[in-house]
């Protein structure tokens, strides 16, 4: 991981990572830190992220996605402290099948 500014949150200076905005689309990538890169996947599932949310406009207008970065924003962008994220029911129920 390299040093950078969450698209999704805006933070700056925190590890970031490329993440796929279709799973199924390798080259569609937006740079996103940790937290939010797993908020993501604990909110929708991969089958929901490449038909509804494949931009990142239309991933960062979603209530879920909004209500936790401003909860992020309230936190130091250099904050050693981890986020702890839960799966939804919604994507527990579509990763048993």
């Amino acid at each position: 991981m390299t040093l950078g500014t969450c698209q999704v949150c805006e933070r700056e200076n925190l590890p970031v990572e490329k993440h796929h905005l279709s799973p199924s689309k390798r080259y569609k990538t937006i740079t996103v830190c940790e937290a939010c890169g797993d908020q993501i996947h604990v909110l929708f599932t991969n089958v929901e992220l490449s038909q509804r949310y494949n931009t990142l406009a239309k991933l960062k207008a979603t209530p879920q996605i909004k209500k936790f970065v401003k909860w992020l924003r309230k936190h130091r962008s250099g904050s050693a402290k981890r986020v702890k994220v839960r799966e939804s029911r919604k994507v527990k129920r579509w990763r048993r099948g």
